[in-house]
């Protein structure tokens, strides 16, 4: 009888009560490789105590006002936004340039694709922020946030999920219910928990993703100059390469969801995730044209449960000049 596999079994349980992780030696030595690379990025670059965010959004001039609104709305503590957005046609363009002038005033940067991966490492590399935020455009913050809390976390123990809380029991994604990990209280109402608390794909064994995550400045520019990609999606799928060195860090989100995702239509071509379908692009580019915006109201305090399968609702928005 081989016993090995039954001492290796007890020999992990047994590391995990006194907080160790068993791995194999070679990727120890890739993660002191890693995290070597990024301390002498930390020491080059002069880091401020502020976060800043980034938005990916295509020809989704409506949705994306709605994120900018209730990220001015919930999130306390903000710094500055850079907004990389694609437009398809001149209709599309047009409705980005609306939107601009619409948040003149507030601390967003507006910044067209051209080539994705190369803006993308600019915009992290010369960013003074310590993190980064990174959102899609059909997102919606239901709640407070306070940044300057999230600060206060350390991004090589923790990976703060805006996307993540106890009301994430169904998944649009993966079109099933999906089990909750245990969580541990921290201060100013947050939640831990451990991003390997299951061994099956799941939202809560995903710690590298681009919906509502917060990373470490140095360490993002870092891994996106390891990575090949050309679109969010592909961005997402090539930070994977790098999941054996995140997945033992502990996740942090709010009770419940801070910031969801609407799923309601889908714009990129890389691959195929699950819609609502409730509107279609050219609706809803239809809708803003004729000078409405997405009703936040019924967002304000839902659930995650609720907001992420809400149909949208209208109302009229302030015009910008011009």
């Amino acid at each position: 009888m081989d016993l090995f596999p039954r001492f290796r079994a007890k020999m992990v349980k047994w590391l995990d009560r006194k907080g160790f992780v068993l791995i194999r030696k070679e990727r120890y030595l890739q993660d002191i490789r890693f995290d070597r690379e990024v301390e002498e990025a930390c020491l080059l670059q002069p880091q401020q105590e502020r976060i800043d965010s980034i938005v990916f959004s295509k020809d989704r001039a409506m949705q994306l006002h709605a994120f900018l609104s209730s990220f001015l709305l919930q999130v306390k503590g903000e710094h500055r936004m850079y907004i990389l957005y694609k437009a398809s046609d001149d209709r599309h363009r047009q409705s980005y340039r609306q939107l601009e002038r619409l948040f003149v005033e507030s601390p967003f940067l507006f910044v067209e694709e051209r080539d994705f991966r190369s803006q993308m490492i600019d915009l992290v590399s010369r960013s003074e922020a310590k993190s980064i935020a990174l959102y899609v455009d059909d997102m919606v913050f239901l709640r407070p946030v306070d940044y300057t809390a999230l600060l206060n976390l350390p991004t090589q123990k923790y990976i703060v999920a805006l996307s993540r809380g106890k009301d994430l029991e169904e998944s649009v994604v993966l079109q099933r219910h999906v089990e909750l990990p245990a969580f541990v209280a921290l201060p100013d109402g947050l939640l831990a928990f451990r991003w390997d608390s299951f061994d099956y794909l799941s939202d809560w064994t995903y710690p590298l993703g681009v919906s509502g995550y917060i990373y470490g400045k140095s360490e993002l520019a870092h891994l996106l100059s390891q990575c090949e990609f050309k679109a969010p999606n592909s961005l997402e799928i090539a930070m994977q390469r790098y999941k054996p060195f995140f997945l033992y860090r502990q996740g942090v989100c709010y009770p419940t969801i801070a910031c969801c995702c609407v799923h309601a239509n889908l714009v990129q071509t890389e691959c195929v995730n699950p819609t609502l379908e409730t509107f279609s692009v050219e609706q809803l580019l239809e809708e803003w044209e004729r000078g409405a915006s997405i009703d936040l109201s019924p967002f304000n305090g839902a659930t995650g449960r609720d907001a992420q399968v809400m149909r949208y609702q209208f109302t009229k928005r302030d015009m910008p000049n011009g």
